[in-house]
């Protein structure tokens, strides 16, 4: 079997990749499907390489020993890395996702997809459609916060300060966190632990969560940990997507024409901006043993980056929201936040259209914009 010689050397710190990594990506499938990220790090970017790699048995999601080795420069980092579910195998992944059930479960998402409208009048309105606004800032942001607040029964004062941690703590997931990330990354785990620990007397289904795991002899840090995490990854994430999709839709005059004339659906929009840019671009497993990867032979121990955002691009599957036991749990309420976003777009009387360049996020290390001004513009035609 072949061992992989020149491959595309891909740094995900380059502002050039932060403004627009696709073209990285797409050198890559050209080439072998495979991206050299640095000692030991392999980027995988073929649909059918991601695909067959996302659940194999020959990889583990671990963290990676690299990782594990710089994060342990900061004490309270590597511990919370070592909690949380998105690093854990079975069994202690499937338990930890029981423990979450009664937030991240159908029955616990729906009642807030239902009253999701409500929400959205709640952020939108009192704008000004007749100026500048930031949408990120006065839509994305607090949408996805009033929603993540509905769901965990947690009160959320401010929504822009909660989004400045969930930026600070995406920087040690990268994969190679500097001692600066590391502590801003402590930081912002201090200030979202205490958004829980002040949430628990009046939200019953926090206190559920760490009832139930204390009587299964889960920690009550490990459960504090998730619960962070999860705080996180579901504002984070969806304020990023809501963010993404508005930029891909304002990226082509086509695209709001279809919308609004209902050639294309609103759902139909948002699964297609999903697939094109996604704020996860892609996830990190370690192998346990040799493998073939995209034809090539690699060892045990080396990690590899399943870039899902290239896969997305690479067939017909979409790999936005991952797969298997992995999978976002709250992919139905993300979707749904979009679609109330897109909808909005959809049935606004004027077109909305950028009202400056946006600017994308440059610490966080999940994909998505920092500003995005946009205005509606009264005369161009419907």
């Amino acid at each position: 079997m072949p061992v992989p010689q020149i491959s595309v050397r891909f740094d995900a710190s380059d502002l050039q990749v932060l403004q627009d990594p696709y073209p990285h990506y797409r050198r890559s499938r050209m080439h072998d499907g495979l991206m050299r990220m640095g000692p030991g790090i392999w980027g995988v970017t073929r649909a059918r390489d991601v695909a067959a790699l996302l659940d194999a048995d020959t990889l583990s999601s671990y963290l990676p020993q690299q990782h594990l080795a710089v994060s342990h420069t900061n004490a309270r980092v590597a511990a919370f890395l070592r909690n949380i579910v998105l690093f854990q195998d079975p069994p202690s992944h499937g338990a930890l996702r029981r423990m979450l059930a009664p937030v991240t479960g159908a029955a616990a998402l729906r009642p807030v997809i239902e009253v999701l409208p409500t929400l959205f009048s709640e952020v939108a309105g009192d704008l000004d459609l007749l100026g500048e606004i930031d949408l990120m800032k006065q839509i994305a942001t607090p949408l996805a916060g009033l929603s993540l607040a509905e769901l965990l029964q947690l009160e959320i004062k401010d929504p822009m300060t909660l989004d400045h941690f969930a930026n600070e703590l995406s920087r040690v997931f990268g994969p190679a966190p500097t001692r600066d990330d590391l502590t801003a990354g402590a930081h912002a785990i201090a200030a979202l632990e205490e958004v829980v620990e002040r949430s628990l007397s009046a939200s019953a289904v926090l206190r559920q969560i760490c009832e139930r795991a204390e009587t299964e002899g889960i920690k009550a840090s490990v459960m504090r940990d998730n619960l962070v995490f999860l705080l996180f990854a579901g504002f984070e994430t969806t304020a990023s997507m809501i963010g993404n999709t508005v930029g891909w839709i304002l990226a082509d005059e086509a695209r709001q024409r279809d919308l609004r004339s209902g050639a294309v659906s609103v759902q139909n929009t948002v699964a297609t901006a999903l697939r094109d840019d996604p704020p996860i671009q892609g996830v990190v497993r370690v192998l346990t043993q040799e493998t073939s990867v995209a034809g090539s032979a690699l060892r045990a121990g080396r990690v590899l980056v399943l870039f899902v955002a290239s896969a997305n691009r690479d067939g017909d599957a979409l790999f936005s929201f991952g797969s298997g036991r992995h999978k976002c749990p709250g992919a139905d309420l993300a979707q749904a936040e979009i679609g109330a976003v897109v909808e909005w777009i959809k049935q606004a009387p004027d077109w909305m259209k950028a009202a400056g360049p946006a600017t994308r996020n440059p610490d966080s290390r999940i994909r998505g914009y920092a500003t995005l001004p946009v205005h509606f513009d009264v005369d161009h035609g419907t």
